[in-house]
């Protein structure tokens, strides 16, 4: 006898330590002095209710019509080993097979597995139960599952459906055609979705979210801390309202977030999102993925697009959020079985701080109606291609040393573009555009600049129009640029290495570096009159410089003018030497006049010769004449002898 209450004492403690470990709200429950021996089968229209402490050492099997009824519960398997025994729910009659729960705990001592089956068109209502086992639902059994403290998984298959509300699940699974709502949950380790299920979710906490197959998938609400869509092109992900920790997809499945909080970002495989109104902590997308971007992203981090994957903007605000200069970047990089791309089509790209937009190796990208304000840069690298098409803000554009990347502008507006070469060149043609900074940056050639002011181009071609050619050293390149009906507020040059350049009537900033050097020549106009403001043919018009050697000579066409060249000054790395001021004489026969000029840029002057007005019949026209009478004489006087 003492050994029987020694027996009963230990089991009940047993019980109730495994409670408190399992979860701590669970009522404490006295064992029952007995404990029910084998199956015990409900079937017909059986109606059973369990209350308080009941010890099986068997299965619970209801079939047919019958009920089985857990209100303020515990039921305890005895069993010796790993699902041993089980509940079932089978073989439906005239009704179904129905379980109802009411604040009830499901356990098994020792602590081996079991599991609730669900068959057939059998039901569950649950409310407020605790078991650390496996429910499972088959065919088209329902279950509703609510205010339940902890369950550890939850499997749906067939076409099964359950409703889940308030409760604790540990893991969700459904399968097949399955479909599976979730609500003001806490989904502890994860949810997977296989086959053609369905699954709803809203204000749940999960730990895991998986999507394989040809699932459907829909989340409002939600905080997950990792996320990784599998499915196939027929499955779906929609996400509302939702935080996640860690994203991360790699096959087709069509994915559409909106609102969302996103702390790692990651896109591979052949997936497609889509993201409206969303933030991330970074973003890297590569493979053959496609992210696309609707409304508003912002960013905490940088954005890379590798491989084959693609970055598309429609009618959305991408903005990056810096706490320094050049913290973050945009930047598309290592091709591989296809390229890095970004489109654009109605669309910004800004940031509070300065940001770089980089295209490295035969990245492209395709800007339409786009607009990157003053703190973002545009940097073309490599053999990048770069389309910008009716865009009225594009503030810094960069073609970078050494790469052979090709731009194409139309109908845009650039505020500042800067191309460089470096044994290779970058290649532009811009159409119909505005550029209000130009800078052309080249090494190692010979040129001339001539005629070149700010102002409409229809047609300008830097190698053709600048006569380039290389000076035959290392690294000899200069941007291939060609301008057809673009307006250019401010042209500038930089020349590198050896670089030897003339710049004659042009309005330009040019700046040399390294070895290279530059000559201003400006045109100096001059008109020759005589002292009634007649013009003067035939004078001549000298330049000498401040040191009184000759710097050009010519006479003056019929309308008394003539254009000399001269220059200004000679810019190298060490500084500009001006020329200083011209002495220009104009000289006919014994009459001249004489002035001072400083070529700081093209100008006309006047010079008249007082005292001096053209005759009728100018001395050379006499002189003309008399030769011509002579040699018609000789004519004649030929002809009559030759007779």
């Amino acid at each position: 006898m003492r050994r029987k209450i020694v027996f009963i004492f230990f089991v009940s403690s047993l019980l109730l330590s495994l409670a408190f470990l399992q979860k701590g709200n669970i009522p404490t429950v006295k064992a029952s002095p007995d404990i029910y021996q084998g199956d015990l089968i409900l079937s017909g229209n059986n109606v059973t209710v369990i209350e308080g402490q009941f010890d099986i050492n068997g299965s619970i099997i209801v079939e047919e019509n019958a009920t089985l009824i857990l209100r303020n519960a515990v039921v305890n398997f005895t069993q010796k080993e790993w699902k041993q025994f089980n509940i079932t729910f089978r073989n439906p009659f005239n009704g179904n097979p129905r379980l109802l729960v009411s604040f009830a705990t499901i356990i098994s001592t020792p602590d081996f597995q079991f599991e609730v089956y669900f068959y057939g068109n059998s039901t569950a209502q649950i409310s407020h139960l605790y078991v650390h086992n496996k429910i499972i639902a088959y065919e088209t059994s329902w279950l509703n599952i609510t205010d339940s403290p902890h369950i550890w998984y939850v499997d749906c298959r067939d076409s099964s459906s359950a409703n889940i509300s308030n409760s604790e699940i540990w893991y969700v699974k459904p399968f097949d055609a399955a479909s599976i709502s979730v609500k003001d949950s806490d989904l502890t380790m994860a949810m997977e979705n296989y086959g053609t299920s369905t699954s709803s979710v809203s204000n749940t906490t999960m730990g895991f979210l998986g999507t394989y197959s040809s699932s459907i998938t829909a989340l409002s609400n939600c905080s997950i801390s990792n996320m990784r869509p599998q499915g196939g092109s027929s499955s779906s992900l929609t996400v509302f309202d939702c935080n996640i920790d860690n994203f991360d997809v790699s096959t087709s499945c069509s994915i559409f977030m909106s609102n969302c909080a996103i702390s790692s970002f990651e896109a591979q495989g052949i997936s497609n999102v889509t993201l409206s109104d969303c933030s991330v902590i970074g973003m890297y997308a590569h493979s053959s993925s496609v992210v696309t971007v609707f409304n508003e992203l912002v960013t905490n981090g940088s954005i890379i697009v590798e491989e084959n994957a693609a970055l598309i903007l429609r009618n959305a605000l991408l903005s990056f959020i810096q706490t320094t200069n050049n913290q973050f970047n945009l930047t598309l990089r290592n091709p591989a079985n296809g390229n890095p791309r970004i489109v654009a089509y109605n669309s910004t790209i800004d940031s509070n701080a300065d940001l770089r937009l980089i295209l490295k190796g035969n990245s492209t990208a395709d800007l339409n109606k786009a607009t990157i304000p003053w703190r973002v840069s545009c940097r073309a690298e490599d053999v990048s291609i770069l389309s910008i098409s009716n865009s009225s803000n594009i503030n810094t554009l960069f073609a970078e040393s050494g790469s052979s990347a090709h731009i194409v502008v139309q109908n845009s507006t650039i505020h500042q573009w800067q191309n460089y070469g470096y044994n290779k060149a970058p290649e532009a043609q811009v159409y119909d555009s505005v550029i209000d900074n130009l800078l052309f940056g080249s090494s190692s050639i010979n040129c001339t600049i001539s005629g070149l002011h700010p102002g409409l181009v229809t047609y300008w071609n830097f190698i053709e129009n600048c006569s380039v050619a290389s000076s035959g050293d290392l690294g000899g390149a200069a941007p291939n640029i060609t301008l057809t009906n673009t307006q250019v507020g401010l042209w500038r040059f930089a020349f590198y290495s050896s670089s030897n350049v003339v710049t004659i009537d042009s309005v330009v900033q040019a700046s040399a570096y390294g070895e290279a050097r530059i000559q201003v020549f400006w045109y100096l106009d001059v008109h020759v009159q005589d002292d009634i403001n007649q013009d003067v043919p035939s004078a001549n018009v000298t330049a000498t410089y401040p040191n009184a050697t000759l710097a050009e000579s010519k006479l003056t066409g019929g309308d008394g003018w003539i254009r000399l060249t001269l220059m200004e000054k000679i810019k190298n790395a060490t500084g500009e030497y001006p020329v200083g001021i011209y002495t220009v004489e104009a000289t006919y026969e014994t009459c001249s006049n004489t002035t001072t000029v400083e070529m700081t840029g093209t100008q006309q002057i006047t010079l008249t010769l007082e005292g001096f007005i053209i005759p009728e019949f100018p001395s050379l026209l006499i002189t003309s004449l008399f030769m011509t009478s002579i040699l018609l004489a000789a004519i004649v006087y030929k002809r009559k002898c030759s007779q």
